[in-house]
């Protein structure tokens, strides 16, 4: 009798237990349709619960992407799918629209919608009536499928420098400024733009995805220091970007992002033609000298020109015949110099050579890199080499290298005074003074943060000098109205201001300076 009633109890307990674990499963599963379907938690909660949230549209073919982007951006952010419903009530967050060449009417307007109310998107090689609506951009001329290298302009709120990439389709070009060009045989081509729509964002590139996908496009800004940095992709740089809503780009040489080296090499005899040349036309360069061909004082005004030596071991040679202190090196016909010796034993600061990118190699010694036109003749076309001028400067510094026996064909000093009318247009510097500035803004760093009512923007000085009129480009999907800062004698004001971003420069700094860019 004991037992069948222990039995029973049993069985009524299961029972009991059985149906609080169902009631219990179905309050959750209600709980959990109603918040996916009616409350929108990213408003709730500021899109911030754990990892930050990409959305990626269901019904659109995207879906397919989330195991790539997963793994690929999984330390930052988590992708999330969405349906064109969910998405229309939402006021914020990032959506990623990846190689949708047509959207029906209704996915079109609900997209166009979610932006103009507040929300970030970023799309490619895209529905046309998407494109025109929301970024205003016009076709201009088709791009040709074929082998390009992406590069990025030195004021750009991404760095990529000469990646190699294969385009299997022709896309079309567009009619504005871009943050990522392809380029080939000296033109450049836009791909990428950003800009805003309503009260969102938006940042379009009009190549497939699978040109990103394939050539894992890196930073590659200081790749000739000592230390190997972590590379980070394009497309988390991408994702930062407009997910926080602003960029802070330094100019690259203090304050200009245009810079130009005129240096001539002066290997088998003597000529100070061109050095006169210079000083006469109130101009700067840079003179690379073999020691051994000087036999008597170098008379040059310092103000426009630089002598520097074509060689380590016998510089001092050249040393006893000019007053000015020899600092920077280069010799063309060594593919690899030994940097460490030109540093430690021979006591240059800089060397110009063949090397692809400019940097810091270590301690102070900079490294800074050929790029542009290498001597004139009587059978080059100048407007040639004006192009060239243009395509160079644009990313980097652009040199204008002769050689001192050219000097001496006829009528090349006129061929020679056509060009430098052109140059004339760009800031240039000597050697040593480039030198200097690149190291100087290696040694500037800045960071912003957002608050309530502003960007606040943080400029540390590390050069231990007094630094004036250093700039830097904000890109932002906000708008400002002043600046302001706490600390006194602190002079920045915009110099430039376009519907993508604003100009800001510091007029004078020591160490570290504060300040806030007001929203309107």
């Amino acid at each position: 009798m004991r037992n069948k009633k222990l039995k029973k109890d049993i069985i009524d307990f299961l029972t009991v237990l059985s149906m609080a674990f169902g009631l219990l499963f179905l309050s959750m599963w209600v709980v959990y349709y109603i918040v996916s379907n009616y409350v929108d938690v990213d408003s709730i909660f500021g899109g911030k619960i754990g990892k930050n949230k990409i959305y990626i549209l269901r019904g659109v073919n995207n879906e397919k992407y989330m195991p790539y982007l997963q793994q690929y951006l999984k330390k930052d952010y988590i992708v999330v799918p969405i349906t064109i419903d969910k998405l229309s009530k939402k006021t914020s967050g990032l959506l990623l629209l990846i190689d949708v060449k047509y959207i029906d009417d209704e996915r079109r307007e609900k997209i166009i919608n979610f932006v103009k109310n507040g929300g970030s998107l970023i799309f490619n090689y895209s529905d046309t009536q998407l494109i025109k609506t929301i970024t205003k951009l016009e076709q201009k001329d088709i791009l040709l499928k074929g082998m390009y290298e992406a590069q990025t302009p030195l004021l750009s709120a991404f760095k990529i420098d000469k990646e190699k990439i294969k385009l299997y389709d022709n896309i079309y070009l567009y009619n504005k400024p871009a943050l990522l060009d392809f380029t080939k045989d000296h033109n450049s081509y836009g791909v990428m733009w950003e800009g805003n729509y309503g009260k969102g964002s938006w940042l379009y590139f009009s190549f497939p995805f699978s040109v990103m996908q394939d050539n894992h496009f890196v930073f590659v800004d200081n790749r000739l220091q000592k230390e190997k940095k972590k590379d980070i992709g394009l497309l988390h740089s991408m994702i930062d970007f407009m997910y926080y809503g602003y960029k802070v780009v330094k100019y690259p040489y203090v304050d200009t992002d245009k810079m130009v080296l005129i240096d001539e090499y002066m290997d088998y005899k003597y000529n100070d033609n061109f050095m006169k040349y210079i000083e006469k036309n109130n101009l700067k360069a840079t003179i690379f000298i073999n020691p051994n061909i000087v036999k008597k004082p170098i008379l040059a005004n310092p103000k426009n020109i630089e002598i520097a030596s074509m060689s380590g071991k016998d510089k001092w040679k050249l040393a006893k015949h000019t007053t000015q202190e020899i600092v920077g090196y280069s010799n063309e016909s060594v593919s690899k110099p030994d940097i460490k010796k030109l540093y430690n034993e021979y006591g240059f600061k800089y060397i110009l050579s063949k090397f692809p990118s400019s940097g810091i190699y270590f301690n102070d010694f900079v490294v800074l890199s050929h790029n542009g036109f290498n001597d004139i003749s009587l059978n080059d076309d100048v407007e040639e080499i004006k192009k060239n001028i243009d395509f160079y400067s644009r990313y980097r510094i652009y040199t204008f290298t002769i050689h001192s026996y050219i000097l001496g064909e006829k009528d090349n000093f006129k061929i020679l005074s056509n060009i430098l009318d052109k140059l004339k247009k760009y800031p240039i510097f000597t050697a040593k003074e480039i030198a200097e500035r690149y190291k100087d803004t290696q040694k500037i760093s800045m960071s912003a943060m957002l608050t309530p009512a502003s960007l606040a923007i943080r400029i540390v000085n590390d050069t231990l000098k007094e630094m004036h009129n250093v700039t830097f480009r904000v890109y932002s999907k906000y708008k400002f109205d002043k600046i302001e800062s706490n600390f006194l004698n602190i002079h920045a004001y915009i110099i430039k201001e376009t519907p993508e971003y604003i100009d800001v420069r510091v007029e004078k700094m020591n160490r570290n300076v504060e300040f806030y860019l007001r929203f309107k």
